[in-house]
């Protein structure tokens, strides 16, 4: 009677359970670093494309980049790196809706105004000549005033961007 080699299974035998193990372990999912920060890049600007790129890189969550909290949040979840839309909903509530605190002040006092030095020192910032458009006076003028009303901090920051 003629023997099989080993490595052939018979008829009716089941095979081995670290065969199937290895079969099992070549469908799983593994992700290196890379490819988990390259779907933190998709995922960010699946949920967050209505927020400018500064405001994201600025915001925190919990102490964190926002960037570095869904990284982690990836690589703790044991489902492949997948997080659900109750995720995605708590986190856009926390990161709010991009407006800066600046954005959200109402003038308590409309007879506030703007000085006429602060408006000089602005138009001379932005002026569309090149050899008269300079920072000094701007400088100059907010290291020697003594603050700054609220409607010269909205022109200010509308300066700004």
């Amino acid at each position: 009677m003629a023997m099989t080699p080993p490595s052939t299974p018979q008829k009716g035998v089941q095979p081995l359970v670290a065969e199937e193990s290895a079969k099992k372990k070549l469908k799983t999912r593994f992700q290196n670093r890379r490819a988990v920060e390259e779907q933190v890049e998709r995922c960010m600007k699946a949920h967050f494309s209505h927020l400018t790129h500064i405001y994201l890189e600025s915001c925190r969550v919990d102490g964190k980049p926002l960037r570095q909290k869904i990284l982690d949040d990836m690589i703790e979840k044991d489902n492949g790196g997948r997080l659900g839309a109750r995720y995605w909903a708590d986190l856009k509530q926390q990161v709010g809706d991009g407006e800066d605190s600046v954005d959200s002040i109402v003038v308590d006092d409309p007879s506030q105004t703007v000085s006429d030095d602060l408006q000089i020192a602005l138009e001379r910032a932005v002026d569309t000549n090149n050899s008269k458009r300079t920072l000094e006076p701007l400088v100059s003028f907010l290291s020697s005033t003594g603050g700054l009303n609220q409607k010269e901090l909205i022109r200010l920051r509308a300066f700004c961007v």
